[in-house]
């Protein structure tokens, strides 16, 4: 999908770009009758991508109050880690990109950042950015995770309702058999660990 947006007579073109890996903005502003300086590039730049995420409401995050920001942005590149949409090695947003895109200060994502480098989700690689880790295992292990706490969330909730756990089990074969007929798809072959 590729969508083109005017915004002003100085920015002659804002894109708003989605790749198989990635949803980036990218700004080309073509100078008119007089010379911008770098800095004024810059800035200006900031302010037209700030106002196209204002006016395209899905490149900003929802966030709540029970979690803190920088965890929550951590679950969401999680996720795109998990969904295969930063792959193995691939280098991740900027702090400034990823600042923008969430419309968080930069050491919130920076913290974010810091954490996952911490528990070897991403890895640092000095002068060239932050980059998904390429040991399988530790994704793996991230997966797994989301999985179990995503399980644990639904027994909880079900078992406030006084569901027992045959009912539970038969409920999600149920539930998985008629995925699978509508959708077509199959399950993976391998064995979860719970």
């Amino acid at each position: 999908m590729l969508a083109f947006f005017r915004l002003t007579a100085l920015c002659d073109l804002v894109e708003f770009r989605e790749t198989e890996s990635s949803t980036y903005l990218s700004l080309t502003i073509q100078h008119k009758e007089r010379a911008l300086t770098p800095d004024s590039d810059r800035v200006f730049a900031f302010f037209c991508l700030t106002a196209l995420c204002l006016k395209k409401e899905e490149c900003l995050v929802k966030f709540t109050d029970d979690v803190p920001i920088y965890r929550q942005i951590e679950q969401y590149i999680a996720g795109e880690i998990i969904s295969g949409r930063f792959h193995s090695g691939q280098q991740v947003p900027s702090v400034r990109q990823l600042a923008l895109q969430f419309s968080v200060n930069t050491n919130t994502v920076q913290r974010a950042l810091r954490e996952m480098i911490i528990k070897n989700i991403l890895e640092s690689r000095r002068g060239l950015g932050n980059f998904v880790t390429s040991d399988p295992t530790i994704i793996e292990d991230l997966r797994q995770n989301l999985i179990n706490k995503s399980l644990l969330a639904m027994y909880k909730q079900l078992h406030a309702l006084n569901i027992s756990d045959v009912e539970i089990k038969g409920c999600l074969d149920d539930f998985l058999e008629k995925r699978r007929s509508e959708d077509g798809k199959h399950d993976r072959t391998e064995k979860c660990l719970l």
